[in-house]
């Protein structure tokens, strides 16, 4: 006695099914109407474990720092990157990358700013660069002292003049570094 054999997942054919069940589920959702949207709590949430209110305004304008910085950088006529990352290279948020290069990146900038970066003696809450050029690529790395520890941006720009390029990294760090300290 022999059966039919059964063909791989990838050689079966992809297609999709609606079947009753999900169509009967979709006309309960419908005859429901719709539905009020509670603005308290909804599970077992202890007082300590609540996120305070405020803080979904401060990560909305780190979003439009963010984005204003992005704006900035799609205007140029060359190839530019923005790295926000943790000093010990955890990449944050990232524009000018493929997903597998963030993690490399924010390492590498991480290097880089402890290779380069001030010396002893510094003011541990202000915005330090450093400016690295290789031909016409050039790239500033601020650390950015927050609540959580220090950030780098990484902002790397081709044919962009050394001077503008420190100048918007400093702003954008300015402003993150502010943000970023009324987190908790």
């Amino acid at each position: 006695m022999t059966t039919a054999r059964i063909a791989p997942p990838s050689r079966r054919p992809a297609t999709s099914w609606s079947g009753r069940a999900s169509d009967f589920r979709r006309e309960q959702v419908r005859a429901r109407g719709p539905v009020p949207v509670i603005d308290g709590a909804t599970g077992p949430v202890d007082s300590a474990g609540r996120v305070p209110a405020g803080t979904g305004a401060v990560l909305g304008t780190v979003d439009e720092v963010w984005q204003s910085l992005v704006a900035v950088l799609d205007e140029l006529d060359a190839p530019s990157s923005a790295l926000l990352c943790t000093a010990d290279g955890f990449p944050i948020v990232g524009h000018g990358y493929c997903r597998a290069d963030l993690v490399p990146a924010a390492r590498l900038t991480g290097k880089m700013f402890a290779a380069h970066g001030p010396e002893t003696g510094h003011d541990p809450q202000a915005v330090e660069s450093v400016a690295l050029t290789s031909g016409p690529t050039q790239t500033v790395i601020a650390s950015i002292p927050s609540g959580q520890g220090h950030h780098l941006l990484s902002i790397t720009a081709d044919g962009v003049s050394l001077p503008i390029l420190q100048a918007w990294t400093t702003y954008a760090a300015v402003e993150l570094r502010e943000l970023l300290a009324a987190q908790p």
